[in-house]
């Protein structure tokens, strides 16, 4: 049975970084074809576990599109350790290759939260929107990370018919959920949200106020300013005070 350093072989580097990028510098320089780069890692036997694997994951965009990488990447993504599937998922995020979606659906469940949270990502930025039933499922996840990245995901996948799932996502109970949520709706300018928006300015994080404040903004309605009017007379903070004028002058064409 091959153990944990066999099966990461395909996808990390044994020798020095700086030493890795100046030979594939020197071999670029005499003209070799990213496939001719891969061959050399290959030949020197240069692909192998070294420290930590989130870390060094750093170098795939190197060798972007090599099939071998993506090959061994599909693998063991369905590997039956997490540790080998989540730093397989770091892979595909960063190759960013098309081929792996059938791949990246199956890993959407994975048992483990950090498979998921990278392979939402990869997801999102990949724009494919046979992700969709996928992402959307994602959602209500268990995790609050997961939650965020799907409705990150659903946003770059310009899901604008899951509206349902942001205006839930507004009380969600985890913070960075509820300010993806905002900003999103923010950036679509879905003018239904207004009421369920209202509600927020009762929050206390600055972070989650200032977006919420730009939101408000950008959507405009006229009946939002009264409740804008008592935040900028109950906030103590000189910033946040000007975010909600800001708001406000937005919505008056000022």
């Amino acid at each position: 049975m091959m153990n944990l350093r066999e099966k990461l072989n395909p996808l990390l580097y044994e020798l020095p970084r700086l030493h890795l990028i100046d030979t594939l510098n020197e071999a670029r320089r005499k003209g070799a074809s990213i496939f001719e780069q891969w061959e050399l890692i290959q030949s020197k036997k240069w692909i192998e576990l070294r420290g930590n694997p989130e870390t060094i994951i750093e170098f795939l965009p190197e060798w972007k599109g090599l099939l071998p990488l993506v090959k061994s990447a599909h693998a063991l993504i369905q590997d039956s350790d997490s540790l080998v599937r989540s730093t397989a998922a770091e892979t595909l995020r960063q190759l960013q290759d098309p081929r792996s979606l059938p791949f990246l659906l199956q890993a959407v469940r994975d048992v483990h939260y950090r498979v998921r949270r990278i392979v939402l990502e990869t997801l999102g930025n990949l724009g494919d929107p046979q992700a969709l039933p996928f992402v959307r499922i994602s959602a209500i996840d268990e995790d609050g990370e997961v939650r965020k990245e799907a409705l990150r995901a659903l946003g770059k996948l310009n899901a604008r018919r899951e509206i349902t799932f942001f205006l839930n996502a507004l009380k969600d109970p985890y913070l960075a959920v509820r300010k993806e949520a905002i900003q999103i709706l923010g950036m679509w300018e879905e003018k239904e949200a207004t009421p369920y928006l209202i509600p927020l300015l009762k929050e206390e994080d600055p972070e989650i106020l200032e977006n919420l404040y730009q939101t408000l903004g950008k959507l405009g309605d006229p009946e939002v300013i009264p409740y804008l009017n008592k935040a900028i007379h109950d906030n103590p903070s000189l910033e946040l005070k000007k975010h909600i004028q800001q708001a406000i002058d937005h919505i008056k064409g000022v």
